[in-house]
């Protein structure tokens, strides 16, 4: 009885095994998660220590002008004083520090000739006791919006006098003094960073334990930028690149010293947010990744009670992340909590727009207008504002990003007299853009609510709505000390593009012709993501103008291939280059840039024939284009032609490279980007990505073998992007051909970091961390892998492999990847168990502003020999047995088959010791392990098929005994010497034959014999159907296995089964192995 169960239970645990490991492959995946995700957090009070700034005025003193600033004046300078400091604020001239005689430059610390003779005379103790106070009031009138009731004069006076006032009071302020001087410096565009620094460390060392010191400067360090006023800049300065590093190294360091500030913790959040927002158009990548940090901070910062000021900076890092519909919950949130919610408005605003909503962004923009700078905070605390230059602009942060927007005024000030800084912006040269700049158009003018709302209506459909009303100028609604206008270029383009589309007549008010209106209305409507209504505004202009002009049909084509409808679109753009050749014949510009945008078209239409024939020529034209111009560069518009032919040559070879690349031909591939390669340097600030021609290249050279080139071209491409996950997977493939898998792994995991969704190169970070005896981290990796992409085939098989080498606890979640792995690409099957590397490329587009899309990939591997197989001697035993049931030819030749063997063995024996049945069952075993181990598979695996093995015989000696009892006849099984020889012998050269223990019976019993083939055929049935079911490899080996046992026992040679069944027994068995078969064949 206990036998019985032993043996159902082996065959019990064979069956499951196949059922198990799909449900623990189940488990394994690791789904990519939310790459922002947001925690609800609190509002409590008491978590910040930051300073309340200027520091030294009574609670709720109020400075508005000079009156309320001269009993201040008064205690600390005395009557003469006072009177003489408010003579000279109130007076028209510069108040100018002394300056160097020979290099006119402003030493530091300043002094001003005009303010030292007043505050020498100052009586010493009031002045050390109230020089505070004066300073501060001097810093709140400095603060001031420009009023009518004091002059601008007045006010940019303030902060030098402050200045002054502290500068004495150096060795005696303490600590308010220090911060109060910080933020005067912080707050000047022209204070050096040095000099910032300086006034950090001697405020760090008067305010020990005090985060304002630090958070003073990196508020300035992030906002110190120059005056470039592109929205979207491709370009961004190493000025600002350096005053974002270093405000980022400040709150890392204040975030250390004040984990749970929260003014620290928004702050490291504001630093990244504003790293993300500026990178966002030349390093996307980089950028995303700031802001997903910055997404983290702000989360923090909820978590520790700061929820209100958090909702803000994530709404605004949502933006940036395209993830505007979140943005706008966040920011209405913070609307609804916030007493002063301008900032919040302008968040919301931003995020409205962002995700289209127009008639909703109207709303908002109206409420924002009717509040003005009400919904501002009053100017009574600041934060370091050194640049107002980008307000409005996407990467505005003359507000402040988090914590202060609803009690902080900006302080910029300037101590010395202003000099002069420029900034230009940059043309966009995008090919086949979404939409082109066009201030204000394609502003988001959050700063000025009374415009952008008229924009947006114009937007959804409401041209005459905003029409009405129009103003002469449209004020900002916030509080400004600069200027009360808003909007860096005029607005009558907007107000025309408004009658236009009301359909009422043009004033005329705007310098643009008809069709240029036209163009700057699809435009804007192509920037609002509305491409269908573009199509209606360009399609009416085309129908108007027809072969008059090229640009109607250039334009749509640009719309289409937007669209993904490349056909027409390059149709489109062959109708503009021949209305081209017909309104200018010598306009080969034009033409070329029609036939570009084509040959674009009808490379992603698939008829690459007819691109190639198109784009070949412009490459010669646009050099001969390029030289042309050069050597007649004799005006603006030579150097714009010149530069636009170059941009035909380089994208026409780009395009020509990519092709050849995707279809094999890496010699013609290297050349042409190499010949796009040669344009970067005269294209190098109006080109904006070569570096994807840098990591198409390094490709190219690694599929030819040129691994040093292809390292130094990835090289330049991370260098550009440095968190771009296409670029680090290149890098890392390439580091990985050179040998050097540390730097493989550690470009895998910045690409991971970039990009959780990243299936390729999770699998390739397994892989190196595998090989780095890391194999924790490895299986994670491998986990991501399908969990990125449940179709990956490849990250299955080597999660089974490294699964499979981690213990037999693991078996189960190992041969469970396996069957997701041989189910997805059965060519998988016969490759070694190896950790494979994904030898496919993953080619990026040029638009590196969309997300790169998931491709399947098939494994690199090389083939093994077959794990798995019927058996050369099963296959030959089934033939017999057909042939002998069927025809006597048949059984001749089985006859004279048998008979060799048997005249070959008869004079083999052995001792009595020998035939006891557990050498047979340790003989059975061992052959077949001994086959598998040409499978090379691991450890747990070669274990746990030799005990299912072991279990299955043990399964066909007991249905012997079973049928035996049943019967009452007396059996005994034993082994047979000449059979072990055989097995083991044809065991080792991996086609098993089962020598399984032979039965004796007294009397004969052809049921006794038929029992043990039919208990193993059944086995096998049963486990094929299994195996056809679920894929588990093992399972489909035990079926193989017990398909071999069955065939082996049938053989026709005394003593074993076959010889005694019978004709009737050897058809029965013969179909049930037929039939087993042709399930492994997959024929039923």
């Amino acid at each position: 009885m206990a036998l019985s169960g032993l043996t159902l239970l082996g065959v019990l645990l064979i069956i499951a095994l196949a059922p198990a490991a799909r449900l623990a492959a189940d488990g394994l995946p690791l789904p990519p998660g939310d790459s922002a995700p947001l925690v609800e957090g609190a509002t409590k009070s008491g978590t910040t220590a930051l300073r309340e700034l200027p520091v030294g005025l009574p609670t709720g003193q109020r400075i508005a002008n000079l009156h309320d600033v001269y009993p201040y004046a008064v205690a600390a300078l005395g009557e003469p004083g006072a009177q003489a400091l408010l003579g000279v604020l109130s007076s028209t001239d510069e108040l100018a520090p002394s300056s160097d005689p020979h290099s006119g430059r402003y030493g530091y610390p300043y002094h001003y000739p005009v303010l030292e003779p007043i505050l020498a005379k100052a009586p010493e103790g009031d002045f050390r006791r109230n020089a505070t106070a004066l300073a501060a009031a001097l810093i709140e009138l400095a603060g001031q919006p420009l009023t009518q009731a004091q002059t601008g004069q007045t006010v940019r006076l303030a902060g030098p006098a402050a200045y002054a006032v502290l500068d004495r009071t150096r060795t005696s302020g303490g600590c308010d003094a220090q911060l109060d001087l910080l933020l005067l410096v912080a707050g000047d565009e022209y204070s050096s960073p040095e000099t910032l620094l300086d006034e950090y460390r001697s405020s760090a060392a008067a305010c020990p334990n005090d985060p304002t010191p630090g958070w003073i400067t990196g508020q300035a360090q992030m906002r110190r930028l120059s005056g470039d006023m592109d929205p979207r800049p491709m370009r961004v300065d190493s000025y600002a690149r350096t005053g974002i590093a270093m405000a980022l190294a400040t709150f890392q360091r204040l975030a250390s010293q004040f984990p749970r500030d929260t003014s620290v913790v928004t702050g490291l959040g504001d630093a990244y947010l504003r790293a993300g927002l500026l990178l966002l158009q030349s390093n996307p990548f980089t950028a995303r990744d700031d802001l997903r940090l910055a997404v983290a901070q702000y989360n923090r910062a909820a978590e520790l009670g700061d929820r209100h000021n958090a909702d803000l900076g994530r709404a605004r890092a949502l933006i940036g992340l395209e993830d505007p519909e979140r943005a706008v919950q966040l920011a209405r949130r913070a609307v609804g909590d916030s007493p002063h919610p301008g900032a919040a408005l302008e968040v919301l605003l931003a995020a409205e727009q962002a995700a289209h909503h127009f008639d909703a962004a109207q709303d908002v923009a109206h409420r924002l207008e009717r509040s003005a700078s009400a919904a501002y905070p009053d100017a009574v605390m600041f934060y370091p504002a050194p640049t107002t230059f980008d307000r409005g602009l996407p990467f505005d942060a003359t507000l402040p990003l988090s914590m202060g927007a609803d009690t902080l005024a900006p302080m910029e000030v300037r101590l010395t007299p202003a000099g002069g800084r420029g900034g230009g912006v940059v043309e966009d040269l995008g090919f086949i853009p979404r939409y082109r700049e066009a201030v204000p158009m394609t502003d988001t003018l959050t700063d000025c609510p009374s415009l952008a709302w008229r924009r947006d209506a114009i937007i959804a459909g409401q041209a005459a709505s905003a029409l009405a009303g129009w103003p002469a100028e449209f004020p900002t609604s916030r509080p400004n000390q600069m200027s009360y206008r808003c909007g860096w270029a005029p607005t009558d383009t907007v107000r025309s593009i408004a009658e236009l589309a009301a359909h009422q007549p043009v004033t005329g008010q705007s310098s643009l012709t008809t069709d240029q209106l036209t163009d700057e209305w699809q435009n804007m409507l192509r920037w609002a993501g509305d491409l269908p209504g573009a199509r209606t505004v360009v399609a009416a202009w085309d129908d108007r103008d027809g072969d008059n002009s090229p640009m109607p049909a250039l334009r749509l084509g640009e719309i289409a291939f937007l669209q993904d409808q490349f056909n027409e679109a390059a149709a489109q753009f062959g109708v503009a280059a021949r209305r081209a050749m017909l309104a200018k014949w010598n306009d080969s510009l034009t033409v070329a840039q029609a036939q570009l945008d084509r040959g674009a078209a009808l490379m992603k239409a698939n008829r690459g024939a007819e691109a190639v024939a198109l784009l070949r020529p412009l490459e010669d034209l646009g050099t001969r284009g390029y030289a042309f111009h050069s050597a007649n560069m004799d005006s603006v518009e030579s150097f714009d032609a010149a530069l636009q032919f170059a941009m035909v040559s380089y994208y026409a070879a780009v395009q020509l490279a990519d092709h050849e690349s995707s279809t094999g031909d890496l010699p013609g591939a290297i050349d042409d980007y190499n010949l796009a390669a040669r344009w970067i340097d005269k294209l190098k600030d109006h080109n904006g990505r070569p570096e994807v021609v840098y990591n198409n290249l390094a490709l190219a050279y690694l599929g030819a073998g040129a691994t040093d080139l292809a390292a130094a071209n990835a090289d330049k491409a991370v260098q550009a992007d440095p968190m771009n996950p296409v670029f680090l997977m290149t890098a890392g493939f390439v580091a990985d051909r050179a040998g050097n898998a540390g730097q493989a792994a550690d470009y895998d995991r910045r690409s991971l970091r970039s990009d959780p969704g990243g299936f390729a190169v999770a699998n390739d970070l397994g892989v190196e961390l595998a090989r780095q005896r890391d194999y924790a981290a490895a299986e994670s990796a491998f986990r991501r892998a399908v969990g990125a992409n449940p179709k990956y085939a490849l990250g299955w098989f080597n999660l089974g492999v490294l699964e499979g080498r981690s213990g037999p606890m693991h078996l189960f979640a190992s041969q469970g990847a396996f069957a997701r792995a041989f189910t997805l690409d059965p060519t998988l099957k016969d490759r070694r168990h190896e950790l494979t590397i994904d030898g496919n490329v993953y080619r990026t587009a040029l638009d590196l502003s969309k997300p790169i899309p998931p491709r399947w990939s098939l494994a690199q591997t090389q083939k093994a020999a077959p794990i798995a197989t019927a058996g050369l001697l099963g296959v030959v035993v089934l033939g017999v047995g057909l042939a002998r049931a069927s025809s006597q030819r048949g059984g001749d030749l089985a006859k004279r088959w048998l008979d060799l063997i048997i005249k070959r063995q008869s004079n083999i024996r052995g001792p009595a010791w020998l035939r006891r049945p557990i050498w047979a069952l340790g003989a059975t075993v061992v052959s077949f392990s001994l086959a598998y181990l040409r499978h090379i598979g691991s450890l747990t695996e070669i274990v746990a098929y030799s005990l299912g093995i072991m279990l299955m015989a043990g399964a066909v000696m007991y249905a012997r005994v079973a049928v035996a009892a049943q019967a009452k006849v007396s059996a005994a099984q034993t082994s047979w010497l000449p059979g072990m020889l055989f097995g083991l012998a044809t065991g080792a050269i991996g086609t098993t034959w089962a020598p399984l223990p032979v039965a004796k019976a007294d009397p004969k019993s052809q049921r006794l014999h038929l029992a043990a083939p039919f208990t193993s055929a059944v086995l096998a049935i049963m486990l094929f159907v299994e195996s056809a079911w679920l894929n588990v490899p093992l399972s489909q080996s035990f079926a193989v296995a017990a398909l071999i046992m069955a065939g082996s026992m049938l053989v026709p040679v005394d003593p074993l089964d076959g010889a005694n069944v019978g004709k009737a027994g050897a058809v029965g068995a013969a179909g049930v192995i037929g039939g087993a078969i042709l399930v492994t064949l997959g024929i039923v």
